[in-house]
C-alpha cells in the first residue's frame, strides 16, 4: 500500500517535472485541494500591469503625447493654410498669401517630429517597464507552484511513512522486524516533518510577495497550476532574436538617436564650411573622414590641422586697406566679399562635431557589443540548464528501472529494507531536483525573454521577429482613425528614415488594397498593402514641379492618383472616384394591412414585424405622442379594430417598438404607399 502511494506521488512529479508547453502560461498538472479555486500565472500577470501605478502613470504620459502630436499636426497644417491663402474680413485689411519664413517652417516640420521622439521614446520605456513587472511576477509565481507541490509531496510522503512505521510496529510485536528499522523510519518522518514546516513558511512568504505584485490576497483559498514549459529556440534564430532585442531595447534606441543626431550635426557643419572655404579645407579633410567612420583620431593632430585652416581663412583679412587716405581693417570687408564666417562665433563647430559624433559612435557601439554578448551568453546560459533538465529526467528513469529492479527482489526476499529504502530516497531527491532544475530553466527563459523585449514570448506565440520597416502596422504613430481615407507621415529620428502610410475605412468604395508612393517620376518603396506602412530615407529634392502621389489600387488594378503635401504631417486623400455614403436614417421593420368594415364605419389594423430585428410589440401614437388605441404595447400579428377614419389618415400615425421583454426598441411611422413598417436609425 505504502509503496503504491509513493510510486503515485512520485509519479505526478515526474509527469509535472516532463511536461512541456508550446507558451507561457500553458496547461499543467491537476493542483492539489481540488475544492479551491485555481489562480493562473496568465491572471497573476494582466493584474500586476493593471494594478502598477508606474504602469500606468507612463502609460497616460504616451496617451497625452499623443493629443499633443495630433493636434500639433493640426495646428501646423491649419495655421500653414492660413499663412499661404488670401484672407479679408469686413474689419480687417487683406491679407495676402505670405511666405513662410525659417522660423515657421521649423515649427510646423520639427515640433510633430520632436513630438514623435518623445512617443516614441516613452514608448520604449512602456515596454521595458512591462518586461521588468512581468519577468517579476512569472518567477514570484514559479516560487508559490514548486512550493505547492513539495509541500504535497513530503505530506503523501510522511503519510506512507506513518502507515509504513504502524505496520512494522506491529510486525515487531510479533519479532518479525527489527527495533533499527523502527528507528530508521521514526527519524526519516521526524525529518520529513521539519522540513515540511520549514516548507510551508516558505510558502506562505512566497504566496505573500505575489500577492503584493498581484494586488490580490492569494495567501488562502487559491492553487496554483503548472506554469513550466520548455522552449525550442534554434542555434539560426540567435541572430534575428538580436536585430529584434536592438531594435527595442530602451539603452540601445537612446544610443542611436544620439549617434544619429551627432552624425548628421557633422554633416551640416561640414556642408556649410566646405560651402564657404572649398579647398581651403583640405588639411582637415582626412580627420573628418575618420570621424565619419566612427574611428578614432589624433586629436592633437587634428587640432593643430584645425587651427591651420583658421589661418589660411582669416590670411585675406589681415593688415589694413587705404581708402582715401585712412586706413580701414580689411576684416571689416568679409561680410561683404565672401559673406558671414559660419566659424565666427564658434570657431570650431566642425572640429567639435567630430568629436562628438565619435564619442556617440563608439558609445552606440559598445552598447550593441554588450547587447549581443547578453543575449548569446544568456542563450548559452538556457541550453546548458534545458540540457541539466533533460539529464536529470534521464537519470530519473534509469533510477526508478533500478528501484523497480529492488523491490522485486526485496518481495523475492534477496534484498534487504535499508537498500530499498536507500534507492527510494535516492529517486525521490532526484525528482525534487528535476522539480528544481526545471524551475531555473524557467527562469532563465523570464529573464531572457526581459533582455530581449519580449523576442521570446513572440517566437513562442509563432509571431514573426523580423523587424522589417514596412511591416504590418506601426504601433508608434499616434493618429486617431477617420471615416475617410488619409495619408500620415511620421520621421524616425534614431535612424533618420520617414514612415510613410495610408488609412482606408472600412467598406469604403471603391475598395483600395493597395498604394504606391511617387515623387515625380521616382517610385519610393515598392507596391504595399493598405495595412502596412513604407519605411525609407529621404529622397534628395528634385525640381519645383516634381510633387509627390499617392497611387492607389484594387487586387493590382489601378484606381486613382491622389497628390499629396509632403510638409502636412496627416491629411485626406482627395480621392474623385469615392463614393460617398449616405448614412441610413431608417429601415424596414415589417409590413401592415387594413381590413374596413364600411358598413360599421370601423377598420381593423394588423402590423407584421420582422423577427430578425427582435420586435415583438409595437404601439400607436398620434402626433403629439398621445396613444391612440391603447396604453398596452400591441403583439405583432395581432390585429385591432379602429375608426375607419384613422385608415385614411396612416401617414400621422408614430409607432413605438418594443423588444420581448417589452422594453422599447425605437420608433417609427407606417409607409402607406408601400404598406411597410419603417423604423428610424438614430446614432
Amino acid at each position: 500500500m505504502r509503496e503504491r502511494r509513493i510510486w503515485r506521488s512520485l509519479g505526478c512529479l515526474c509527469l509535472c517535472a516532463a511536461l512541456s508547453i508550446s507558451s507561457f502560461g500553458g496547461t499543467g498538472m491537476t493542483a492539489y485541494g481540488a475544492s479551491k479555486r485555481t489562480f493562473l500565472v496568465a491572471q497573476a500577470k494582466s493584474m500586476a500591469l493593471a494594478g502598477s501605478s508606474d504602469y500606468k502613470k507612463k502609460y497616460n504620459e504616451i496617451l497625452l503625447k499623443q493629443i499633443k502630436y495630433r493636434d500639433a499636426v493640426r495646428s501646423a497644417k491649419e495655421k500653414k493654410r492660413n499663412l499661404t491663402t488670401f484672407r479679408w474680413t469686413p474689419l480687417l485689411k487683406f491679407h495676402f498669401p505670405e511666405k513662410l519664413n525659417l522660423a515657421e517652417e521649423m515649427e510646423f516640420v520639427f515640433k510633430p517630429a520632436q513630438i514623435q521622439m518623445e512617443i516614441t521614446n516613452l514608448k520604449h520605456e512602456l515596454a521595458d517597464m512591462k518586461y521588468g513587472i512581468l519577468e517579476k511576477v512569472e518567477k514570484s509565481y514559479s516560487d508559490c507552484y514548486v512550493d505547492q507541490e513539495k509541500i504535497r509531496f513530503t505530506e503523501e510522503s510522511i503519510s506512507s511513512g506513518e502507515e509504513e512505521l504502524k505496520k512494522n510496529r506491529y510486525r515487531l510485536s510479533l519479532g518479525q522486524a527489527a527495533q533499527s528499522d523502527i528507528d530508521k523510519m521514526e527519524k526519516s518522518i521526524k525529518t520529513q516533518s521539519s522540513k515540511l514546516s520549514l516548507l510551508k513558511r516558505t510558502f506562505e512568504t512566497d504566496k505573500s510577495k505575489l500577492s503584493d505584485l498581484v494586488g490580490m490576497d492569494v495567501t488562502s483559498g487559491y492553487t496554483f497550476k503548472n506554469p513550466f514549459q520548455t522552449a525550442d529556440i534554434p542555434r539560426d534564430k540567435l541572430e534575428e532574436i538580436t536585430r529584434y532585442t536592438l531594435s527595442m531595447d530602451q539603452s540601445y534606441f537612446e544610443a542611436k538617436a544620439q549617434a544619429t543626431l551627432a552624425r548628421d550635426n557633422l554633416e551640416t557643419a561640414e556642408r556649410l564650411m566646405r560651402s564657404q572655404y572649398g579647398g581651403k579645407m583640405n588639411g582637415i579633410s582626412p580627420y573628418v573622414t575618420l570621424a565619419k567612420q566612427g574611428k578614432e583620431v589624433d586629436t592633437a593632430a587634428f587640432q593643430m590641422a584645425y587651427d591651420d585652416m583658421l589661418d589660411l581663412v582669416d590670411r585675406p583679412w589681415q593688415g589694413k586697406k587705404r581708402i582715401l587716405f585712412i586706413k580701414i581693417p580689411r576684416e571689416w570687408f568679409k561680410g561683404q566679399i565672401s559673406g558671414i564666417r559660419y566659424v565666427e562665433d564658434e570657431p570650431y563647430a566642425l572640429f567639435n562635431a567630430c568629436l562628438d559624433y565619435i564619442t556617440a559612435y563608439k558609445e552606440c557601439s559598445d552598447i550593441e557589443k554588450e547587447i549581443r554578448s547578453e543575449v548569446a551568453g544568456s542563450f548559452e546560459a538556457i541550453v546548458t540548464a534545458k540540457t541539466a533538465y533533460e539529464d536529470l529526467v534521464e537519470n530519473g528513469q534509469e533510477q526508478r528501472a533500478a528501484l523497480d529492479k529492488l523491490l522485486v527482489l526485496n518481495k523475492q526476499g534477496r534484498a534487504e529494507f535499508d537498500a530499498v529504502s536507500d534507492k527510494r530516497s535516492d529517486y525521490q531527491d532526484t525528482q525534487m531536483d528535476m522539480l528544481g532544475a526545471l524551475k531555473d530553466y524557467n527562469d532563465l527563459l523570464y529573464a531572457y525573454d526581459r533582455l530581449t523585449c519580449g523576442a521570446i514570448t513572440s517566437y513562442l506565440k509563432g509571431q514573426d521577429l523580423s523587424m522589417d520597416a514596412s511591416g504590418a502596422g506601426d504601433s508608434l504613430v499616434a493618429v486617431d482613425e477617420e471615416d475617410y481615407p488619409y495619408y500620415y507621415i511620421k520621421f524616425r529620428i534614431q535612424d533618420m528614415k520617414f514612415v510613410f502610410g495610408v488609412h482606408i475605412p472600412e467598406d469604403f468604395e471603391p475598395e483600395i488594397t493597395d498604394y504606391e508612393l511617387w515623387y515625380g517620376d521616382l517610385q519610393i518603396g515598392g507596391r504595399t498593402p493598405v495595412e502596412k506602412q513604407i519605411s525609407h530615407l529621404a529622397v534628395a529634392a528634385k525640381s519645383e514641379e516634381s510633387r509627390f502621389t499617392v497611387w492607389l489600387f484594387r487586387d493590382g488594378t489601378f484606381v486613382e492618383q491622389c497628390e499629396i503635401d509632403p510638409e502636412v504631417l496627416r491629411d485626406r486623400l482627395n480621392m474623385k472616384t469615392a463614393v460617398e455614403k449616405k448614412k441610413e436614417t431608417e429601415k424596414v421593420a415589417g409590413s401592415y394591412q387594413v381590413v374596413l368594415n364600411s358598413e360599421l364605419g370601423l377598420a381593423t389594423i394588423t402590423l407584421y414585424l420582422n423577427q430578425g430585428e427582435g420586435l415583438r410589440y409595437y404601439g400607436l401614437m398620434d402626433q403629439n405622442g398621445n396613444p391612440l388605441y391603447s396604453e398596452e404595447p400591441v403583439e405583432s400579428g395581432e390585429g385591432f379594430t379602429y375608426l375607419s377614419v384613422l385608415a385614411q389618415d396612416l401617414k400621422k400615425v408614430r409607432l413605438v417598438f418594443y423588444d420581448e421583454g417589452k422594453e422599447k426598441a425605437g420608433e417609427g411611422y407606417l409607409n402607406t404607399a408601400k404598406k411597410q413598417v419603417m423604423m428610424e436609425i438614430k446614432e
